[in-house]
């Protein structure tokens, strides 16, 4: 998703909100849910196998790594670095700064979306392996 339309997104997802104030640095705050969101699950778009060239700011393991995300630039309209799945999350990141009196509300729906991709990543995980079934066959 473009940055200006994730932008112009997040009033919808907003109760009472009509504009985002001019003085807001909304790619600042993208960038900030972006990183606080790669920190708490594992955005596939991110994961990296190789260093080179990037600056990392995670190893799951040995091969594995999540990459810093790339700051948007709003004006030029660039996409935000972040899966599709993980733009809800993000979504509520953000409004839960810019309405401080629905931040509660914001945060636990933010902590909902982060829970509900790391339960999607653990149950994909399992269908993929060659064990899943063996595993699934332990408990009653």
């Amino acid at each position: 998703m473009k940055a200006a339309e994730f932008v112009k997104n997040l009033i919808g997802k907003s109760t009472g909100r009509t504009t985002i104030e001019a003085n807001e640095d909304m790619a600042e705050r993208i960038f900030t849910g972006l990183k606080h969101i790669a920190m708490r699950t594992t955005p596939l778009t991110l994961l990296v196998d190789n260093t080179f060239g990037h600056q990392i700011l995670r190893r799951l393991d040995e091969d594995a790594y999540i990459r810093m995300p790339v700051k948007p630039i709003i004006m030029e309209d660039d996409d935000i670095d972040i899966d599709d799945a993980l733009l809800d999350a993000l979504s509520y990141f953000v409004m839960a700064g810019l309405e401080p009196q629905k931040g509660k509300t914001n945060r636990g729906f933010y902590w909902a979306e982060i829970e509900m991709n790391n339960q999607r990543l653990i149950e994909t995980y399992l269908e993929d392996d060659d064990d899943a079934g063996q595993i699934g066959n332990q408990f009653p």
